[in-house]
């Protein structure tokens, strides 16, 4: 027996993880990752575990060597092999069962069905790997899961058609769903348990020629992340941040496209001014993080509750802090201003590609300029963007076309990811933000209300040393946080880059 060094990816043949029983394998943590001849290659987290490598080596008649692995790497592996076999046994019976059959069966029954654990699986691995979504698809002859995981989509697994209504069906009792409607979409919400943590699930359908979609979106409820220094903002923003916002009042605005984390970021700046001795109430569409000591409320048009009617009645409650999860209208929009220069502190959100297009966007919804400015506080601009893989991270010469579009001419190194089983073969694990932070000091005011230009105003606040996006990328680039294809994903618009 021979130990190697550690290892962190492997490429593993199920046939070779059968080799030890599936009770040895999780005890011991230890995992077959491949056989050489009379070679048989391990990989554990305590290699100094003799009994069970020299129980292997009799078992098997083979030598055995070791390879170093850390435990929730091994754990990950072992529940990706055996996880398939729980879903074939499960597919299996939903098929020889019948979904007419499935489908009569009582709730306390249904819930100890196939249908339920394979859902309960489904759920699980999509959390374990931190996805942020689950796509279930029907397609003409079978039905495609796909999870999204650092903003993109990947397959994780087909089922046979015959299959997905009594899925459907499980998924729509736990989320509180009318399982006899099929013909309109629904929404609806669920709570489950994972490694003795709570997780809100939001799910949603939507009727499609081959069947219902269900997309359900995971919610986690980790305090640790919805703070500030947790969310990839350098110790200089956080600091100017906490600054703009322990202001008494006045508005402060997240912009970005879907997807760019602003709703989180919203959270992190709440939870940094929640000390229990103000009033903060949210109006969001609809609430994604449920948090102690601040009231949240739900837009429900149903109700007659929007963005505009929900805030005029919170402005009777005596709030202190109001968050409106994004600033959609003429009349939200007027009534956020106002609050926040008659005492209100107002967090919000809108769609705009950088901070000082926030003010653009809301002089043409009618906001006058002079208003807002005064009322203006802070602007923040954000994307999330995928890091580089750590265990295949490989460095490399900058190619021409890379030099030349980052206007530097002589040799430097980027990084990149080759892809591995750790990451899904894609070369990323995880994101980052990138983000501008712009501080709405009275000198900024003053050059706001005297120039007609943005362009000239962004060129001035880069000459004083704030930070941009595009810089801010260019940052993580060559610290080899991201690499080079997805600082073009961000920054390349068809025809030109974005400076």
């Amino acid at each position: 027996m021979r130990c190697l060094n550690a290892i962190k990816s492997v490429n593993v043949n199920s046939k070779i993880v059968s080799l030890i029983p599936r009770e040895m394998a999780y005890k011991h943590v230890i995992v077959p990752i491949k056989l050489e001849g009379d070679k048989l290659h391990v990989a554990m987290s305590n290699p100094e575990d003799s009994v069970v490598i020299r129980y292997i080596k009799f078992l098997y008649k083979k030598d055995v060597e070791v390879h170093v692995m850390e435990e929730k790497d091994i754990i990950k592996i072992l529940s990706m092999y055996y996880g398939e076999k729980k879903i074939n046994d499960s597919v299996e019976k939903l098929i020889d069962k019948g979904r007419e059959e499935e489908s009569q069966e009582s709730i306390e029954d249904f819930s100890k069905s196939p249908a339920a654990r394979l859902v309960e699986y489904i759920m699980d691995e999509a959390i374990n790997n931190n996805c942020s979504d689950i796509h279930i698809e029907p397609q003409k002859n079978d039905v495609i899961l796909r999870f999204r995981k650092d903003g993109t989509l990947f397959q994780f697994m087909k089922i046979p058609k015959s299959a997905f209504s009594s899925i459907c069906i499980r998924i729509k009792l736990l989320a509180s769903m009318n399982i006899t409607e099929k013909r309109v979409p629904q929404d609806g919400k669920m709570t489950v348990t994972v490694n003795n943590n709570n997780y809100d699930i939001r799910v949603s359908s939507l009727p499609t020629v081959h069947g219902e979609k269900i997309v359900m979106r995971i919610l986690y409820r980790n305090k640790d992340f919805i703070k500030l220094k947790n969310i990839g903002f350098s110790k200089e923003k956080i600091l100017l941040v906490q600054r703009m916002i322990n202001t008494s009042y006045g508005m402060f605005l997240i912009t970005g496209p879907t997807g760019s984390g602003k709703s989180t970021t919203l959270y992190a700046m709440l939870n940094e001014i929640n000390k229990g001795d103000i009033n903060i109430t949210t109006i969001e569409d609809p609430v994604e993080y449920s948090v102690p000591g601040i009231n949240q409320v739900n837009v429900n048009p149903k109700a007659g509750i929007t963005f505009a009617s929900g805030l005029r009645s919170m402005l009777r409650q005596d709030p202190d802090v109001i968050m409106i999860g994004e600033i959609r209208d003429e009349e939200t929009a007027e009534i956020a201003v106002r609050a926040s220069i008659t005492g209100h502190k107002v967090f919000s959100t809108l769609h705009t590609n950088d901070a000082l297009g926030a003010i653009n966007r809301l002089t043409e919804m009618g906001i006058k300029k002079y208003i807002l400015i005064d009322a203006l506080r802070g602007i923040i601009a954000q994307r999330l963007c995928r890091k580089i893989c750590n265990c295949c991270r490989e460095e490399y010469i900058a190619t021409k076309i890379e030099k030349d579009i980052l206007g530097i001419e002589k040799d430097f190194k980027l990084s990149r990811g080759r892809g591995c089983s750790f990451c899904n073969y894609t070369g990323y694990d995880g994101r980052t933000l990138a983000s501008e932070v712009v501080e709405i000091n009275q000198n900024l005011r003053e050059e706001m209300l005297r120039s007609e230009n943005m362009n000239e105003l962004r060129k001035r606040l880069l000459e004083q040393g704030n930070e941009n996006l595009t810089s801010s990328f260019k940052e993580l680039l060559f610290k080899g946080i991201i690499s080079f294809e997805e600082f073009m994903t961000f920054f390349y618009t068809g025809d030109s880059f974005i400076a």
